[in-house]
């Protein structure tokens, strides 16, 4: 190849795009690389993924729960048959209290009054002698009956509005709940203890946190606390869950509860014998039937609310001391509840992508690529709106001017026309004309465009 060649060679090859255009390929693989690592980043903010927080604290304030005291009673047989023969009921081969009605089984066992000797719980406020000041249980919302066929439970503070809230360095040392129970009025003294939110209604449920058992047989004072999980999801689209509270005014927990019993008592026309029915229900003569297989309809009950719920709290009740105490009369048991000073836990889901990361990432990506920060695209909106700010009050202002233009034409045009209505006609010699007899006439015209026009002769010698 000569030399000749070889220089035309090099000239084509100085006039291709990458040296005709230094600056043009740089930009297209910039352009390319930024679009993919934000398309790339928008894919990753729109499959909304999340974390989880598991957050370990000691408690510096807490709401005032609901506490449930039950405890198994005895129906005389004798009393059974009084009351199957009221109603005029057949008698098998032994009667028991699964042939009672809910109302039957409340009238014949202990009333609250008769199973709690005392209940007083601290107002949150403390008098000027620095002092807690404790009220009777009863005087801040009535209690909650509710029933099964060997176990009768109370609920105090159960869906109160306005719970009491108690400080941890007011109650570091001091109970917050004071009961005192009458143990002789259970057929086994034993109490079975559940701790709960205050839209809960209480379940028994073997395994349940919510749920202990105090002896008192060996000891009659027991000091409890309680621990806490709360549990909190993000709503759609980050997750599956539902706020059944809001939904349906009501816990899944709850919902599912009352679903079962209605489904029960629907198809077999009785309670559960594990049910715990309240004895304020719209149907209390009803008897309870230990024959019934509830797997079927915990099923469909829970296939009707498959969702999770997005926040909800798991209990778990403690006995930090029990003892014998001499001073206490026989048959009363103390059971006195302090400050939950253990740690509580949040199982929080959050976004792993918030709006402010994601916009500081998608920021910083175009910055690397393309050299543009936010000065840059501040400088250019801000010009080109100034731009078109200014023609469009430029525009405004010569359309202003043409209408008062306009306006003071019209002015004009109307102060000429009432002067002419209102001026006396002139008459202007326009024209010499000689008629046939050789005389000299003028003819005149008013100054008027439209007035009449005739000729007057005035004859001259």
């Amino acid at each position: 190849m000569s030399s000749k060649d070889k220089k035309v060679e090099t000239n084509s090859l100085k006039k291709s795009l990458i040296f005709t255009h230094d600056k043009l390929v740089p930009l297209v693989i910039c352009v390319f690389g930024s679009t993919f690592q934000v398309l790339t980043l928008f894919a990753l903010y729109f499959s909304f993924p999340t974390t989880t927080l598991i957050d370990l604290y000691r408690p510096s304030q807490i709401m005032l729960p609901s506490v449930s005291l039950c405890f198994l009673y005895h129906i005389d047989e004798i009393e059974i048959v009084r009351a199957l023969n009221a109603r005029n009921e057949p008698i098998g081969f032994q009667a028991t209290s699964f042939d009672l009605t809910l109302d039957e089984l409340d009238r014949f066992t202990p009333k609250v009054d008769d199973y709690i000797e005392s209940c007083e719980v601290a107002n949150a406020s403390i008098d000027a002698n620095s002092l807690f000041n404790f009220i009777d249980c009863a005087d801040v919302r009535p209690v909650n009956v509710a029933m099964s066929p060997f176990l009768k439970c109370f609920t105090w503070f159960a869906y109160m509005e306005e719970r009491y809230q108690y400080n941890r360095n007011d109650y570091y040392d001091e109970p917050f709940l004071v009961m005192r129970v009458n143990s002789n009025q259970s057929i086994t003294r034993i109490t079975v203890v559940f701790v709960h939110d205050n839209d809960e209604e209480v379940a028994f449920s073997n395994g349940s946190p919510e749920m202990t058992i105090l002896d008192f047989n060996l000891y009659n004072k027991f000091i409890m606390t309680y621990y806490t999980k709360s549990t909190t999801q993000l709503s759609s689209p980050y997750s599956n869950c539902l706020d059944y509270v809001k939904t349906f005014g009501s816990s899944k927990r709850n919902l599912i509860k009352n679903c079962m019993y209605t489904d029960i008592y629907q198809n077999k026309t009785a309670f559960h014998e594990r049910a715990l029915i309240s004895t304020s229900s719209s149907v209390t003569n009803v008897t309870f039937d230990k024959g019934i297989e509830i797997s079927k309809y915990r099923s469909d009950c829970e296939n009707k609310y498959p969702q999770e719920e997005c926040e909800y709290r798991l209990f778990e009740v403690k006995t930090l001391h029990s003892e014998f105490d001499p001073k206490i009369e026989p048959g009363i048991v103390s059971i006195q509840w302090a400050f939950p000073l253990g740690l509580q836990s949040n199982v929080t889901m959050v976004k792993k992508l918030n709006d402010i990361e994601f916009f500081c990432y998608v920021a910083s990506i175009i910055s690397l690529w393309l050299e543009i920060s936010m000065l840059t695209v501040a400088k250019f909106l801000f010009h080109h709106l100034r731009k078109i700010v200014l023609k469009i009050l430029r525009r405004k202002a010569i359309e202003k001017k043409r209408s008062q233009l306009k306006a003071n034409q019209r002015k004009k045009n109307t102060i000429q026309k009432t002067k002419v209505l209102n001026s006396k006609p002139k008459v202007s010699w326009i024209s010499n004309i000689y008629d046939q007899n050789g005389l000299k006439s003028v003819h005149p015209k008013y100054s008027k465009a439209f007035g009449p026009r005739y000729p007057i002769p005035y004859y001259y010698y």
